[in-house]
């Protein structure tokens, strides 16, 4: 308890000192119920969350400060299923007791499976809302939780939820937009076929056949507008012209390049920026170029090695949004002189790309080098690892 209350006086003082809207619910064994009726006066003026299930009845409707049950303001249910939504029901029937007129929304406490996130909207929006709505407390990814309550209808960029009942044994999946379809490509873990479906047909699944499918791990990007590129790590690639077979009928993908690195152009790793778009570390040989690794920011090619054999690579990208500065670090691995580059790339509106290397990190070629940036204020911190080697840029 020492530990704790030192932990209140702090917090308590920052958020004052600094004026931020930060709020501490207590939960748990910090609670004043039943046999924890030591803690009706600790931690003032925190609130806590009431527990229908584990805390006293009575507390969901009176505030009465002898027994402590002014300090249950949150209504709080648990996420588990049919005893969730029987819980929400009584409480429903209750109009939700002393809660319907406080300012806390309903809360759900810690759901981790899709079908409880969905049973429990629908239970919800099924009868009475809360005043103040519902609202989940989790403790699994942000990037789950925008998944698992998102609809195949959902029109936000975070995310949609939608099923492909062709996909099955898929493995190291790879979702893409291209000219506004969203494609899904895969290994199948059974035969090891590259196979795609789209958003448009997701009862249908195609797969290459045994000679033009790749080796995982692939790397997948949109390449122009309405091309998809395939890659894996020998150099192989596949370019797919990706258009509705005809005016309002399902997304086909007609097949429409094979080679390796040898011939054209293979993508073998990729970078989201922000303002500037995709960042690619790609092959480069063909076209009259002698490059044998380029990086390719929206539409923009920097040549960063002249006749390396090149297999492995990896890209990280940052953006300064105050400065309109987008940064861009690569490293490959020369199979040739077996080594490891790096360069350190800056791409901004007014001046372009603007490139700095290659810098030796490493005089052994093992694994694939990778590479990190953290952006910091108005500084960059760019970390790339060779096999035995960490450097610093």
């Amino acid at each position: 308890m020492a530990v704790l209350r030192q932990f209140f006086a702090a917090a308590t003082q920052t958020i004052f000192q600094a004026g931020v809207n930060v709020e501490f619910i207590l939960d748990g064994a910090l609670t004043p119920g039943y046999v924890r009726g030591c803690m009706r006066s600790e931690f003032q003026p925190w609130v806590s969350t009431w527990v229908p299930s584990r805390d006293p009845w009575e507390a969901g409707f009176s505030d009465d400060p002898a027994l402590g049950y002014d300090r249950f303001q949150v209504l709080d249910m648990q996420a588990e299923g049919l005893a969730a939504g029987l819980w929400v029901d009584i409480m429903r029937h209750f109009t939700y007791g002393k809660f319907s007129a406080d300012k806390y929304p309903l809360l759900v406490w810690e759901p981790s499976d899709q079908a409880d996130f969905a049973l429990l909207s629908s239970l919800y929006l099924a009868g009475r809302p809360h005043p103040r709505g519902l609202m989940f407390s989790i403790n699994i990814d942000p990037a789950r939780f925008e998944v698992f309550t998102a609809t195949d209808r959902d029109s936000s960029d975070t995310a949609w939820n939608f099923a492909f009942p062709s996909i099955v044994n898929a493995t190291q999946p790879h979702v893409v937009v291209v000219d506004g379809h969203t494609v899904v490509v895969y290994t199948d873990a059974q035969t090891g076929l590259t196979c795609w479906a789209t958003r448009e047909a997701p009862h249908r699944a195609e797969c290459l056949t045994e000679e033009l499918s790749l080796l995982p791990p692939l790397s997948v990007t949109a390449w122009d507008p309405a091309r998809l590129l395939i890659s894996d790590y020998a150099g192989r690639y596949c370019v797919f012209d990706v258009a509705a077979a005809h005016s309002g009928g399902p997304v086909r993908l007609a097949h429409a390049a094979y080679g390796t690195a040898g011939s054209s152009s293979a993508v073998i790793a990729t970078a989201r920026g922000c303002v500037f778009g995709a960042c690619a570390l790609v092959l480069l040989v063909d076209g009259g170029a002698s490059c044998g690794a380029a990086l390719r920011v929206n539409g923009q090619m920097a040549c960063l090695c002249e006749s390396c054999v090149v297999k492995r690579g990896s890209v990280a990208a940052a953006m300064d949004d105050a400065r309109g500065l987008l940064l861009v670090v690569a490293a490959v691995a020369d199979q040739a002189r077996g080594r490891v580059l790096a360069w350190t790339l800056r791409l901004d509106a007014s001046t372009g790309m603007v490139s700095e290397g290659p810098n030796l990190i490493a005089s052994t070629v093992g694994d694939t080098p990778s590479v990190s940036i953290v952006h910091h204020d108005r500084d960059f911190f760019m970390c790339v690892q060779a096999p035995t080697v960490v450097a610093m840029l």
